[in-house]
C-alpha cells in the first residue's frame, strides 16, 4: 500500500512539474510581448505623436 501511494504521489508531482514547465514556456514568451508591446506602442504613438501635429 505505501509503495503504491508513494508511486502515485511521485507520478502526480512529475505530472505537475511537466505541466508547469510547459505552461511557463508557452505562456510567458507569447503573453508578455503581445500584451505589452501593442498597448505601449499604440498608446504612445497614436495619442502622443499623431494627434498633436
Amino acid at each position: 500500500m505505501s509503495g503504491y501511494a508513494e508511486a502515485a504521489n511521485l507520478a502526480k508531482r512529475m505530472e505537475c512539474e511537466q505541466l508547469a514547465a510547459a505552461f511557463e514556456s508557452q505562456a510567458r514568451p507569447k503573453a508578455l510581448p503581445s500584451c505589452r508591446v501593442p498597448n505601449a506602442s499604440r498608446g504612445s504613438s497614436e495619442s502622443g505623436n499623431s494627434r498633436q501635429p
